[in-house]
């Protein structure tokens, strides 16, 4: 795999909490796969199948463009609507300026520590 090809992974951390692990880029090409796949996860919680909040790792992150910053505002909005939570993990050092550059850092959730367990406690506080 090059470095900047997009990969995204689902998994979860415990009964209440999904990780999705997302490396490369996240741009134009690539936001709408990344789009489907947090829909997906938000259809299954509506059906009972999945339930609580949302840890995107943007640790492996090289490029975040605005499509990608739409996608993670949107599932931000929708996260909120729904009162469940989305936490950014571990933000590459280039997510973290894009989100500085465009103001968004207040914005969402952002735990730099990175552990799971850190996470879950952000979460549960």
């Amino acid at each position: 795999m090059r470095d900047h090809e997009f990969h995204a992974t689902v998994a979860a951390l415990d009964n209440s909490t999904t990780l999705v692990s997302v490396c490369g880029d996240v741009d134009m090409a690539t936001s709408p796969t990344l789009r489907r796949l947090l829909a997906a996860i938000e259809t299954s919680r509506d059906r009972g199948v999945a339930d609580g909040h949302i840890v995107i790792d943007l640790s492996r992150v090289i490029l975040l463009d605005a499509s990608g910053i739409s996608v993670l505002m949107e599932a931000a909005r929708t996260a909120d609507r729904t009162g469940h939570a989305l936490v950014l993990r571990d933000p590459s050092p280039s997510c973290v300026r894009v989100l500085e550059i465009t103001r968004l850092v207040s914005v969402f959730r952002i735990d730099a520590a990175a552990p799971a367990e850190r996470t879950l406690q952000l979460m549960s506080a």
